[in-house]
């Protein structure tokens, strides 16, 4: 993602987490390479949860990383699990590795991964006009970062509430049932 565009949905994350869910608070992970914001809430003595702001170093997009761990850390090592069975893809649902699962917030309410697009995709008609441009002049004609700006508000609004929704309600089940984990 674009610096001035990360560092903005990092800004509106951590205010909204702040408001929303200040149970859960930002700690420092040495093993995290990408700068993205984890952060931690204490479940019970013995589970922690987690949450990852991961912002992609490919394009404008982010996403959100959830997990539980009886391990005391962020299990950014695992390779992210699906919660539940998609029997169309015949994908059957991960089990804990060692106390710690990693999922992405879509898939507690979907069957695909989903990452929030701070830019709006081009359409073909776009991508089409792009390229005869830069034929023309040589030069390409981006977006500009105005339009993202504007879009990030309400994409992180939407972010805080589906882990609100969905996130919050699956990490206290898993708590419960801790011993699965």
């Amino acid at each position: 993602m674009r610096r001035e565009l990360g560092k903005e949905v990092k800004r509106r994350f951590y205010e909204q987490l702040k408001e929303r869910l200040p149970q859960i608070v930002e700690i420092k992970n040495e093993r995290n390479r990408l700068g993205w914001k984890v952060f931690e809430w204490a479940l019970s003595p013995d589970v922690k949860a987690y949450l990852c702001l991961c912002l992609s170093p490919r394009d404008d997009t982010f996403t959100i990383e959830i997990a539980c761990s009886r391990q005391d850390r962020f299990p950014g090592h695992l390779r992210i699990m699906v919660p539940h069975d998609i029997p169309r893809a015949r994908i059957v649902a991960d089990k804990p590795v060692d106390g710690e699962f990693l999922t992405r917030l879509p898939y507690l309410y979907s069957d695909q991964d989903k990452w929030w697009e701070v830019m709006p995709r081009l359409t073909v008609e776009e991508i089409m006009e792009q390229q005869r441009r830069l034929i023309e002049t040589g030069q390409i004609e981006e977006t500009p970062l105005d339009v993202g700006l504007e879009r990030i508000e309400a994409l992180v609004t939407d972010a805080v509430d589906r882990i609100v929704e969905y996130a919050v309600p699956w990490l206290v089940d898993q708590c419960r049932h801790s011993e699965t984990i």
